[in-house]
């Protein structure tokens, strides 16, 4: 829960006329400079959806404490919006030729940068973490949720604000290239080798192929996007504290 809340889903609203919204000296935040006070006007409205910007700054800030400053003692990374495009345009291609060796599933590809590490700050690489957190977009509700994948439990929950049974099933497709994904992924970097942590004869991986898709569980009894203000909070919180 304490990290779903700091994933965050926040509105923005053009509050400034033209040329009175820029910030002269911009807001350094690790993955991205922030020159403009709509960025922040954002948080305190809700309507519209974030952007990828304050999408990526906030997984950043969670992966930065989550692998500095560890709550509980579990290790995790996440990933950030580039990575959920470049998911969604490999599983096109998978859904149309059904060969993973005919796709992009390779591990010299943008997805195995990430796993192994690379291509954001302070990531980490899958073989030290518990879990991974993803911001994942429905397009077509033009809304974000989060999934997080726990290796041991070999699944991944899907976290979303909104409660209707339409959106339900949207969250569960958005996360679906993910479930059949990254297994393929794993599997061709010979991920589990790297794992001895994880039991294979335990009953998440009991009679399931390497190349199985992860189980897809949704976590209810969350705050919605009526409580926008909860998640305001947090955000606050997370860069005062991070």
């Amino acid at each position: 829960m304490f990290f779903y809340l700091l994933f965050v889903l926040f509105c923005s609203r053009n509050a400034y006329e033209a040329g009175f919204d820029i910030i002269e000296t911009p807001f350094n935040y690790g993955v991205d400079q922030v020159d403009n006070k709509n960025w922040f006007h954002s948080l305190n409205y809700s309507g519209e959806l974030l952007q990828c910007r304050h999408i990526n700054i906030v997984m950043y800030y969670i992966r930065k404490r989550a692998k500095y400053r560890p709550v509980g003692g579990v290790r995790i990374t996440t990933t950030d919006c580039l990575f959920d495009d470049r998911m969604t345009s490999y599983y096109v291609a998978y859904l149309k030729r059904k060969k993973p060796e005919s796709t992009s599933v390779t591990d010299r590809s943008l997805i195995a940068k990430y796993i192994c590490g690379y291509k954001m700050l302070c990531n980490t690489h899958w073989e030290n973490v518990d879990e991974v957190l993803f911001p994942m977009n429905m397009k077509k509700q033009k809304h974000w949720i989060l999934g997080r994948l726990v290796f041991k439990e070999r699944c991944i929950y899907v976290y979303n604000s909104m409660s209707s049974n339409v959106a339900k099933k949207s969250a569960v497709e958005a996360t679906t290239k993910y479930s059949v994904l990254i297994p393929l992924f794993l599997s061709q970097m010979n991920f589990y080798e790297l794992r001895s942590d994880i039991d294979l004869t335990s009953q998440p991986y009991l009679n399931k192929n390497s190349t199985d898709a992860f189980r897809i569980e949704t976590v209810d009894d969350l705050p919605n996007q009526k409580d926008w203000y909860v998640f305001k909070f947090t955000i606050c919180k997370i860069m005062q504290f991070c």
